[in-house]
């Protein structure tokens, strides 16, 4: 396999940017289902 360093960055880059979508979606959830418990 020539390109295998590309083939490994394409797979860890679209489950990076999967985890972080999903991430970013737990993160809004949480704020708007409990904005009274985000305390400084």
């Amino acid at each position: 396999m020539r390109n295998r360093p590309l083939v490994l960055a394409a797979v860890f880059l679209s489950l990076a940017g999967a985890g972080y979508a999903a991430w970013l979606r737990y993160e809004s959830e949480r704020m708007i289902r409990a904005p009274w418990t985000e305390v400084d």
